[in-house]
């Protein structure tokens, strides 16, 4: 069995969980533009059933766009709550 090989692919796990780790940690929450507000509710919609979303949903949709599972469940029940008009742009201004 080669030792070395096995040492050096655990030396790189090591150091890429490192630099994983060191990314994460130094990035600032995502603020997503409309367009892709509107693209969250609709993969919410399409993971639902009259309504009901299957079960992880918002962790699924959060990992598709990067965000956070509360950004999503908060995109959610914006466009549930805003009636016929399905509203969930932000209320940032330009």
């Amino acid at each position: 069995m080669n030792y070395e090989y096995l040492l050096f692919t655990g030396e790189n796990i090591v150091n890429e969980v490192t630099n994983l780790q060191s990314t994460q940690a130094s990035t600032r929450p995502k603020h997503l533009c409309n367009i892709d507000r509107m693209a969250v509710y609709n993969a919410l919609l399409g993971k639902s059933n009259e309504g009901k979303l299957m079960r992880g949903a918002f962790e699924l949709v959060g990992s598709q766009f990067s965000v956070s599972r509360s950004t999503v469940q908060r995109i959610w029940r914006q466009g549930k709550n805003s009636g016929v008009h399905v509203n969930v742009s932000h209320k940032r201004t330009k």
